[in-house]
């Protein structure tokens, strides 16, 4: 059960205690990238951001998803030297997706220009990060909620650095999650009720499950930077 925190980022934010990321290289001898060093005659790809923005960039497509689905978009922003992402918890309070780890995001209003406004905003208001249109590299494919009606189109972001971040009242805590050891917690998702939508899967961190639309978009980072 996650702790009860106040409202400063020291207390709603969970940096992790995993090891450095750039140590924990993946050994791959088929290919070779930019990214790469040799380790022993072993090519090691680097997960750093120069190799996230040459594998997420690009794809843009901002307007309004449809499908009989509300639309609604996501902001996953990547960050630092040993990369993480930021992700949210959301309050045990709510009535929909009471407590789970997403990205930070909503549904579009009509103020937005397009979905990447929503993100923008969104994740502005949630977090207290403004980022600009500029910063936003790529989008990866939309996904579809399982119990809200809603398909959800992510952008990705990649910043040098985060400044100190404030949760407003949607958010309980605020997650700096190092990125490649998230990853290497895929696996599928065994819950029976998840299974509603194919391919379902889920991510761990520090004892936390991330399962659903989160989970989907994690797979697609995965899946191109592994």
């Amino acid at each position: 059960m996650p702790k009860t925190l106040n409202a400063s980022e020291n207390s709603r934010t969970s940096a992790g205690n995993a090891a450095p990321l750039i140590g924990a290289h993946k050994i791959n001898s088929l290919k070779t990238f930019k990214t790469n060093s040799i380790v022993r005659g072993a090519w090691v790809r680097v997960v750093d951001l120069r190799l996230i923005k040459s594998t997420l960039v690009g794809g843009f497509d901002p307007a309004a998803a449809g499908g009989g689905y509300r639309p609604a978009s996501v902001l996953v922003v990547i960050y630092g030297s040993e990369p993480r992402v930021i992700m949210t918890e959301k309050p045990r309070s709510l009535k929909i997706h009471a407590g789970e780890i997403s990205f930070p995001g909503g549904k579009r209003e009509g103020r937005d220009r397009d979905l990447l406004d929503t993100a923008l905003r969104e994740t502005a208001e949630e977090i207290g990060l403004a980022v600009r249109r500029e910063q936003v590299i790529g989008q990866l494919a939309s996904v579809t909620t399982l119990n809200s009606g809603f398909v959800i189109s992510p952008f990705v972001a990649v910043l040098d650095d985060v400044p100190t971040l404030s949760a407003n009242p949607e958010v309980q805590e605020i997650l700096r999650i190092p990125l490649e050891p998230l990853l290497k917690t895929m696996a599928d998702d065994p819950a029976r009720e998840h299974r509603l939508l194919e391919g379902m899967y889920t991510f761990e961190h520090g004892g936390r499950i991330i399962w659903g639309a989160s989970a989907r978009i994690l797979r697609q980072i995965a899946l191109r930077v592994a």
